[in-house]
């Protein structure tokens, strides 16, 4: 029997080889991704360029992968280096007067698969799967899970919990950390405030909830069994939040306890977050 590849040891390599082919792809990931461009590119056989638009033509090469389906976290394609190309090449659709959240968390998806596209080792792995459309769910997959690992790692979340559960402020916190001191760094957004929550399923159990709302409606909610909920309609607690946040104490943090008519008591945590639109962080736990 042909055994699949385990996706957390499948992207552990993978980021053990962008360690390995810089010694600053940590300190990157951590400070300003957009470096990467520039030490992927030194002498390698990787070529990146951001671009006000993709092209789409390169796209007629079945070994082309195309990342813009839309979606608010990517917009960049993969070209691998088979005969008689020289480089693989990497497009990033991006403009100097756009935050950097999508454009750093495309790079790093697109770093993904040039990895898994290059390494024998991971070849083999994504070579097990029955059908190229298993294969390639599961390359995607391994794509996003490397790019959120990259930029928000283990000890650097672990680095803003200040109590043994979870709490709203830690989350904003974390997204905060990666927003611009002056204006002189301008749009410069380490990580979306998306990919921070998604982020946050590995850190809470099932039967708790991380949810993000933007301007009264929710942006995305996950579950401690990792589902992960879209444009769903509000929670009675997401919208008693939107409508009543009132924030206390020195984190400026919303904690309250609601009894539910099963005679449950819910706990839960919100602290806003705040630019263009309004955001609320909401935890959630029984």
């Amino acid at each position: 029997m042909t055994v699949l590849p385990d996706l957390g040891q499948h992207v552990g390599r993978m980021l053990a080889i962008a360690r390995d082919h810089h010694h600053e792809f940590e300190e990157d990931c951590l400070t300003d991704p957009g470096l990467l461009v520039e030490h992927w590119g030194r002498g390698g056989d990787l070529r990146i360029a951001y671009v006000d638009a993709l092209d789409h033509g390169i796209g007629q090469d079945p070994t082309t992968v195309i990342d813009d389906a839309g979606t608010s976290d990517l917009s960049g394609l993969f070209t691998p280096a088979l005969p008689p190309k020289r480089f693989n090449r990497i497009q990033v659709k991006y403009r100097e007067y756009e935050y950097t959240a999508r454009r750093n968390f495309t790079l790093l998806h697109e770093i993904g698969h040039y990895l898994q596209q290059t390494d024998d080792e991971l070849v083999d792995a994504m070579c097990r799967f029955p059908s190229t459309y298993k294969e390639k769910r599961f390359e995607e997959a391994a794509c996003n899970r490397f790019a959120s690992l990259a930029l928000l790692p283990d000890d650097h979340i672990r680095s803003f919990l200040h109590a043994p559960t979870l709490h709203a402020a830690d989350i904003r916190d974390i997204f905060e950390h990666g927003r611009p001191r002056g204006r002189r760094e301008g749009r410069k957004v380490r990580v979306s405030r998306p990919v921070v929550v998604r982020r946050m399923a590995d850190f809470i159990s099932v039967g708790q909830t991380v949810s993000l709302i933007k301007n009264g409606k929710l942006e995305v909610r996950v579950h401690g069994d990792g589902t992960i909920d879209y444009d769903d309609a509000l929670t009675d607690i997401e919208r008693h939040v939107a409508i009543n946040y009132k924030p206390k104490g020195p984190r400026r943090e919303m904690l309250q306890r609601v009894r539910r008519k099963d005679g449950s008591t819910v706990r839960f945590t919100a602290a806003g977050s705040y630019g263009r639109d309004v955001y609320y962080f909401v935890v959630l736990r029984h």
